[in-house]
């Protein structure tokens, strides 16, 4: 995954900035950052679906199927959900 894609993903879904806040961070426009969250989670997608991992509603580390078998901490927004 490009770095700036990579960047943009962590800081939104992991670390919970606001596009406004990545913006000013990275001196990107909000629309940029936008865009790169995007891509970053259809490569997140693509990888997980070729290494044979499942979705339903959320997507895990590690290929794990249910919400059970996998901590919270663990899980990653990919579809826009907390």
């Amino acid at each position: 995954m490009a770095p700036a894609y990579r960047t943009v993903f962590n800081l939104f879904a992991i670390d919970g900035y606001s596009h406004e806040e990545i913006s000013e961070l990275l001196n990107i426009s909000v629309g940029t950052s936008k865009s790169n969250l995007f891509k970053a989670r259809q490569k997140l997608q693509e990888r997980l679906s070729s290494a044979g991992g499942t979705r339903s509603g959320d997507v895990y580390f590690n290929n794990f199927s249910t919400q059970n078998e996998v901590p919270l901490q663990n899980k990653i927004a990919v579809d826009g959900k907390r």
